[in-house]
């Protein structure tokens, strides 16, 4: 499917592309609000500030994707595959959006908001997190070996039963309040 098409289904009312190929899709700054992409592949997407709030991505593809500075508010995520994804600055923020169980291994979430989101049981391997906003953030079972957490704020979070191997918190906020050296 071509770019625009997708807008124009969208703008005539359309909301399930579950399953469809979109990679290298360039769809920076689109509002998808809403959509149905469940199983969809957005390899390589361009999806920098593309506004996809309350967007099943489950079980979709986004290695390497561009979502840098996206609206991901209430977004389901769960089983998605985000390897190498770009989500500096990205708003996944909200106790609805749920990533469990999703890759995001090298990813780079630098100051992204992900406060109370669902992280139970994600591989954040060397994902970047420096500056994250993780207030409450479900983390229970993840995977955080490497993971760079630097300046993090984790206040709240849950860490129960998480890897973190090799983690980097240097001056992150704990979940209990208290500011790593």
């Amino acid at each position: 499917m071509q770019d625009n098409e997708l807008v124009n289904r969208y703008a005539a009312g359309e909301r399930d592309f579950s399953g469809l190929s979109l990679a290298y899709s360039n769809l920076n700054g689109v509002c998808l609000a809403g959509v149905d992409l469940h199983g969809t592949s957005l390899y390589a997407a361009r999806l920098s500030e593309a506004e996809l709030l309350m967007v099943n991505l489950s079980d979709a593809n986004l290695v390497g994707a561009d979502l840098q500075k996206a609206r991901l508010s209430g977004a389901c995520l769960a089983h998605a595959i985000l390897t190498g994804a770009n989500l500096r600055e990205a708003d996944l923020s909200g106790r609805e959006t749920d990533l469990s169980n999703s890759r995001l291994d090298w990813a780079d979430l630098t100051q992204a908001n992900l406060a109370e989101a669902n992280l139970t049981g994600v591989k954040l391997i060397g994902t970047r997190l420096e500056k994250a906003n993780l207030r409450g953030a479900n983390l229970a079972g993840s995977d955080l070996t490497g993971a760079k957490l630097m300046q993090a704020d984790l206040t709240g979070a849950d860490l129960t039963g998480a890897n973190l191997y090799m983690a980097d918190f240097k001056q992150a906020t704990m979940p209990n309040g208290r500011k790593e050296g």
